[in-house]
């Protein structure tokens, strides 16, 4: 939340006059709208309220400023009645005046004018220019982005909503070599920006740790290339979390391993959607292999699955996984064409997000280590402003290799021939040239939650609308909530311990 040391005083306050003299008015006219009328406050915008103060949400700028009740309101009757226009601002005072004198109206219109002049609501756009930025920041040849290395395309459960159809994406189960995973990693290192700081190194699956010979090739090989490089690497690895042994124990310790495992939370509903493919249930193993990372690794992430019909246990599934020792839960919904979405299933899915946040919040006070994570990372990308453009898909955000060391640009997509970029093979694998332009979306530059969507998921859209440029209204329903749940938090967070989130949320 910034620029409120400024603007809470103006905005919240009849008293804005001293501010306006201060500020340079611009005194260009407002740009000419749908027939005829002034354009004024262009940005798409969330108003809320939230531990007694007001706030609002410029989605063009990603700024969240506190602001005063007379401002929340006019705010909220501006896409009626425009704020430039004489007979507008007429009718705006007639609603207003039983709740505020005149005076106070104008002056709180003139301040919200004033900062529209300075960039408040001002802009549209903005994600476009910053996607086009990366797309053509590949020009330079280095690359910046993430090696993804799927070591196996097997697994040994049969999840019932796998989008990788149990692990082998539709084609034969299969392991990557030593000499596979040799030639992606040298394409990798010779592409890199050499000057940056952290190098992300993702293992995926199927599951990864039923290869396990090539992950232990993988990371002392990166490590050996790394070894005169100031920057670090940071392994990521996603795990059923049913394999485990003391070897790969000290292999993520010695490495820093961030690693996710995937349980669905109650034993039943975790057994009756990941289960062996022997058709006995996975959640017993699991449990026990967490007790065990547990006791080497801190913060632990979990990744739960929602089908439609477990909204409902979402937070009971996350207090056991709290229970068992995991820090940080993470959660999403299943996206399949078979997976339809009702109004009454995103109502509920609010009720569970809105729970979990007051939960961590409590959690946070007591200084115990367990938090909803999904909603707590979005609320840091909020407060350092880290906007969602860097989806695989529309700009180079990873070298993703299958076991036969095919390319893709996105995991999601890997066993679509549409979305195949070449081979390790190939003598001229060029990726870095290999690139989709993410265009415009007319629907989504209206909408306030741009910033932190990006338009969607490709991926999700195509499931529901079989294009991945038209977004999904499941896609948009479910990044709202969590969206405008998460600004609630971070309100709330700034609100009633200001120290705590200074230092939660990394201030300087």
């Amino acid at each position: 939340m910034t620029h409120l040391s400024t603007r809470r005083k103006v905005l919240s306050s009849a008293n804005t006059e001293a501010l306006r003299r201060r500020i340079p008015v611009r005194t260009e006219q407002a740009v000419a709208g749908p027939e005829g009328r002034a354009a004024t406050l262009a940005s798409p915008f969330l108003t809320f309220t939230e531990s007694g103060e007001y706030f609002v949400f410029d989605g063009s700028s990603g700024v969240m400023s506190r602001i005063g009740k007379l401002v929340y309101d006019i705010l909220n009757l501006s896409p009626i009645y425009d704020i430039y226009g004489e007979e507008d601002l007429v009718k705006l005072r007639e609603l207003l005046t039983p709740k505020y004198a005149e005076a106070e109206i104008d002056e709180a219109v003139g301040a919200i004018q004033d900062f529209n002049r300075q960039g408040f609501l001002e802009h549209k756009h903005k994600i476009y220019e910053l996607f086009d930025e990366k797309y053509e920041s590949a020009q330079n040849g280095y690359f910046g982005g993430c090696l993804w290395l799927n070591l196996s395309h097997d697994c040994n459960l049969r999840c019932t909503y796998c989008f990788g159809n149990g692990g082998d994406y539709g084609h034969s189960r299969m392991l990557m070599t030593r000499e596979t995973a040799k030639a992606c990693i040298d394409y990798w290192y010779a592409h890199l920006n050499r000057d940056q700081k952290l190098f992300d190194v993702a293992f995926f699956g199927g599951e990864p740790l039923m290869n396990q010979e090539v992950l232990f090739f993988a990371v002392e090989y990166i490590n050996q290339l790394m070894s005169g490089h100031s920057g670090r690497v940071r392994y990521n690895i996603t795990t059923n979390g049913t394999i485990l042994n003391d070897k790969l124990l000290r292999l993520f310790k010695d490495n820093d391993f961030l690693v996710s495992i995937s349980i669905d939370g109650i034993e039943k509903i975790h057994n009756r959607n990941r289960p062996f493919a022997s058709g006995r249930g996975s959640f017993g193993r699991i449990l026990q292999n967490i007790a065990e990372l547990k006791r080497e690794f801190s913060p632990l992430s979990s990744q739960i699955t929602v089908r439609k019909r477990d909204i409902p246990f979402l937070t009971p599934s996350v207090e056991m996984l709290w229970e068992a020792g995991v820090n940080r839960v993470h959660s999403n919904l299943v996206f399949h064409e078979d997976e339809i979405y009702e109004y009454e299933d995103f109502a509920e899915y609010e009720q569970q997000i809105g729970r979990l946040a007051a939960m961590t919040f409590a959690n946070i006070m007591d200084d115990k280590p367990y938090t909803y994570h999904g909603l707590v990372r979005l609320a840091g990308r909020i407060h350092k402003k880290k906007f969602s453009d860097s989806c695989f898909l529309w700009q180079n955000g990873a070298f993703i290799f299958t076991p036969e060391g095919d390319a893709y640009r996105c995991y999601r997509y890997i066993g679509n021939p549409e979305y195949k970029l070449g081979s390790i093979q190939d003598s001229g694998l060029a990726l870095l040239d290999n690139r989709f332009k993410k265009e415009r979306v007319s629907k989504c530059s209206a909408c306030w939650a741009q910033l932190y969507c990006g338009d969607g998921c490709a991926y999700e859209n195509e499931i529901y609308t079989g294009d991945p440029e038209v977004p999904a209204e499941a896609w948009c329903a479910k990044t709202k909530i969590m969206l405008k749940q998460s600004l609630k938090f971070y309100a709330r967070m700034q609100v009633e311990c200001p120290e705590k989130a200074k230092q939660y949320f990394n201030w300087s």
